[in-house]
């Protein structure tokens, strides 16, 4: 079963890709579509290497892209400092917000979903009170500037080989996953469950925070629509690379990589084909639901921890 889910993953890729070419006329794989992939890969990509070490544990975070939006706000405010400030801030205030998830999850044992869905209608009262009730804030125009495909492309490489590291090769790896396998069982063995779940929350955090640097760069303001409803592609993309809901012993990182190019390439190679935004979310969720009912553990008593 194990290795079956990961040549499925693998030949979803595969046919998404063939398919998609083939329905647009052999559009999508082309030298002007790099980028367009590119920086849909990026913030899929990006998400899903943080994500997939809360998703091994049947964890999840559903206020990434509040977090993200959040924290363009006050990384705009520190970059007309200093440009150079933008970074630390963005990432200082996205992990600031990932510990609070974290403090509500574990200590107030309240389920990670609920915690963070209500997080995120937390953080859109709080972006309107940070930004004045302005729709955008103009971030400096040097910044916009900096934006280019090849940073983008040694971030993804950078991100992906650390988290594939600290994941597969780290105890911290090995512990997410014994969570999600059997929690109780995790804790009877030794393992901190509260701490592996605060740097987890934490990691995440972080990387929200990166991504807002980002979304700074690309779009050139901090605003209330930071990729809107993202979390989901990134939660579908995990999925899809074939870790279960359940989380637990056969996560494995490769996941974030194949289920982000799988999706990256659906989203992409959907819009060239003509296909209307509300049938795309359609499909996704399809997709999803399909995901869900097939991988989820039906003896486990709890799903999403």
């Amino acid at each position: 079963m194990k290795n079956a889910r990961n040549i499925i993953s693998f030949l979803g890729l595969v046919v998404v890709v063939v398919v998609l070419e083939i329905a647009s006329g052999g559009a999508l794989l082309t030298l002007d579509n790099v980028s367009t992939i590119v920086n849909e890969l990026f913030v899929l990509m990006i998400g899903s290497c943080a994500m997939v070490f809360l998703m091994a544990q049947a964890c999840m975070d559903l206020s990434m892209m509040g977090n993200a939006a959040f924290s363009c706000v006050f990384a705009v405010y520190a970059a007309k400092i200093n440009p150079f400030l933008a970074i630390p801030v963005g990432i200082a205030v996205g992990i600031a917000i990932g510990v609070v998830n974290g403090l509500i999850h574990t200590y107030g044992k309240i389920n990670s979903l609920i915690t963070t869905i209500g997080m995120s209608f937390v953080l859109a009262g709080l972006m309107m009170l940070a930004m004045n009730n302005q729709g955008t804030i103009p971030a400096p125009m040097e910044m916009h500037k900096m934006d280019n495909t090849a940073l983008r492309i040694v971030v993804l490489v950078i991100v992906g080989i650390a988290g594939w590291i600290l994941f597969e090769h780290t105890r911290y790896g090995k512990y997410c996953k014994a969570m999600g396998s059997n929690l109780e069982a995790a804790r009877q063995s030794g393992i901190n469950i509260k701490k592996i779940k605060m740097i987890s929350f934490m990691l995440v955090g972080g990387i929200c925070g990166l991504l807002a640097f980002f979304s700074i760069l690309r779009t050139g303001t901090a605003s209330s629509s930071v990729a809107t409803g993202t979390q989901f592609n990134i939660l579908i993309a995990v999925l899809l690379g074939g870790v279960s809901i359940t989380g637990g012993s056969t996560s494995k990182f490769r996941a974030a990589i194949i289920g982000s190019l799988t999706m990256a390439f659906l989203s992409v190679g959907m819009t060239i084909c003509g296909v209307d935004v509300t049938m795309q979310q359609f499909i996704k969720g399809a997709i999803f639901l399909g995901i869900v009912t097939v991988t989820y553990d039906r003896q486990g008593i709890v799903i999403i921890k």
